[in-house]
């Protein structure tokens, strides 16, 4: 991240996700935080486009999406996926994990 810390979280939240430490990535405005359990927050990344989810996968990647595409982030840095890696539309509205890594889906 930016190592930028705030206060807190100001804009009104789009979308949260757990991590397997129990802090929290919260998407709000155009700015991801990374909220710690002690409730500080630290500035992960800006998008002037906002993310409208977010999920967190079995190997405790974070997961975004937006009106600009489907994004992970792996360390410090996000990486885009496009129409080579399969991603045809760049609005991605929802996103969902699969912790079993199988591809199935439960009732």
């Amino acid at each position: 991240g930016s190592g930028r810390e705030t206060p807190s979280v100001r804009s009104p939240v789009t979308a949260m996700a757990k991590a397997r430490d129990g802090t929290l990535w919260v998407a709000a405005g155009d700015a991801l935080h990374h909220v710690r359990r002690d409730g500080s927050a630290e500035l992960a990344a800006n998008r002037p486009e906002g993310f409208h989810a977010l999920a967190v996968d079995a190997n405790d990647r974070l997961w975004l999406a937006g009106v600009d595409g489907l994004m992970v982030r792996e360390g410090t840095t996000l990486r885009a996926f496009g129409a080579a890696e399969g991603v045809f539309d760049r609005a991605i509205l929802a996103i969902a994990t699969d912790d079993r890594q199988d591809g199935s889906i439960e009732d």
